[in-house]
């Protein structure tokens, strides 16, 4: 719906892009409405091979993620902490978490790098999360545009983003130079699935691509609240639920060359 090149990219304006299956309803669903002049329902498509096979995990870091906690109701107002944080922020740094990321009762600020964790990633009850703005460390490599690239290892928990609380995340750099495509969260291939599941109960906006290929991904939205992903998602299955809209954003500039065996007359 309202997809297709002539989207400025914001849903809104575009005639209809292609919607293509391997196996399904043979003819278009019902709940799948025509609304445009460019697009089609596409039935058997072929099926496409993860088109990011080639990306290796992070090396594991040497050193510890660190994170720098202030109490309630100080620091509100300063740097990236914002104004009316009563509950204290509390400032991540990359490197290795063995125990995995749990945002409680704080405002995380995620400084720019690479997370590497051998356990979940969740934002609980009253813990919201945050992008560093202003007070940034510098890093050249995977994240100079002051994203995050957080990497779950085979042995790591779920991912859990939103379902109480409120959460903006920028993966990492786009641009050629880094090695991980603008990739925001990379479950390792080997991981067993753990049932990931963002949105809910809290505003949601993620940049970036979510690379979860062994994974089934739970994507929802609740009335009231808003669920904003603009990158790829590459899972092993999607579900899509809930009381309100999703809105999914693909980059129109953004290309994977993806071989295909194919027969040419």
């Amino acid at each position: 719906h309202k997809a297709g090149p002539l989207d400025s990219g914001t849903c809104s304006t575009g005639t209809g892009g292609d919607f293509g299956v391997f196996g399904g309803a043979a003819g278009l669903p019902s709940w799948l409405t025509p609304v445009g002049t460019t697009e089609h329902y596409i039935q058997k498509a072929a099926p496409i091979g993860d088109p990011l096979n080639t990306v290796k995990p992070p090396a594991k870091p040497g050193t510890n993620g660190a994170v720098i906690t202030t109490g309630p109701g100080t620091n509100a107002g300063q740097g990236d902490c914002p104004v009316g944080a009563g509950k204290g922020c509390s400032i991540f740094g990359p490197g290795y978490y063995k125990t995995g990321i749990q945002v409680k009762n704080t405002t995380a600020i995620f400084q720019p790098g690479i997370y590497y964790l051998d356990d979940g990633f969740s934002n609980a009850a009253n813990g919201d999360i945050t992008m560093c703005s202003t007070t940034c460390i510098k890093d050249t490599g995977c994240c100079a545009n002051n994203g995050v690239l957080i990497y779950l290892s085979s042995k790591a928990g779920p991912v859990n983003v939103g379902s109480n609380s409120n959460a903006t995340l920028l993966g990492s750099s786009s641009t050629s130079s880094s090695s991980y495509l603008g990739i925001l969260f990379y479950v390792d291939r080997l991981a067993a699935d753990q049932g990931p599941s963002l949105g809910g109960g809290g505003d949601i906006s993620l940049t970036g691509t979510l690379y979860m290929p062994s994974q089934t991904l739970g994507f929802s939205g609740h009335a009231g609240n808003t669920t904003l992903l603009k990158g790829e998602t590459i899972v092993n299955d999607l579900s899509l639920g809930g009381s309100s809209g999703i809105t999914m954003e693909l980059d129109p500039a953004y290309k994977l060359l993806v071989d295909q065996v194919a027969l040419v007359k």
